[in-house]
């Protein structure tokens, strides 16, 4: 409690003109909300630059936070919106989730999407691809159905509640346990 107490003075300090303050809320958050936007974009160059935005956007913002919730809330909030705007900017969310990328990110291969002219990287990258489709396949239905609906037909994760008319919380618990069950199948190949 006495953290949000905090909070809402060094709020109030900062509608008062003392904006030098703001990098107190900057340090206190910008580590766990780095891995909050990470989690959604996945790369890490672009998580940092979002991150860094958030914080632009909430103190410009700031006059319009009421402390009926907690800032970090209202802040999380902020970054949550911001990273699915880039997403859907960029395009890059059905591209992030592909099976291509379940694979590549899988082995730790991502080089070879760029290297598509060599004959040898692309048949490995097959065989990769057709090894890991197997172990999905292999894993317990409640993880390989909603995987399979995610990387292989590219279903959002709002379809896929729809499908198997499951919660989106359960959707992407399934979703992230499975990715690790896979992961943990696919190891002694990497």
């Amino acid at each position: 409690m006495q953290s949000l107490e905090e909070d809402f003075k060094i709020i109030e300090d900062i509608k008062n003109g003392d904006t030098n303050k703001y990098k107190i809320l900057v340090e206190k958050y910008e580590r766990g909300l780095f891995f909050h936007i990470y989690k959604k974009v996945l790369d890490r160059d672009i998580a940092e630059e979002l991150t860094h935005e958030c914080f632009i956007k909430a103190f410009c913002n700031l006059t319009k936070y009421k402390p009926l919730f907690n800032f970090n809330t209202w802040l999380y909030t902020i970054a949550t919106n911001h990273s699915l705007d880039y997403l859907k900017k960029e395009k890059k969310f059905r591209a992030k989730y592909s099976f291509q990328s379940l694979a590549e990110e899988s082995f730790g291969i991502t080089e070879f999407a760029t290297n598509t002219n060599n004959p040898e990287l692309s048949l490995i990258k097959k065989q990769y691809s057709t090894f890991i489709r197997e172990s999905l396949f292999k894993l317990p239905e409640m993880y390989s159905i909603p995987l399979r609906l995610r990387f292989i037909k590219e279903y959002t994760y709002d379809e896929i509640c729809a499908e198997l008319n499951l919660s989106m919380v359960i959707v992407k618990s399934r979703i992230f346990r499975g990715k690790r069950l896979l992961q943990e199948k696919l190891a002694c190949l990497s």
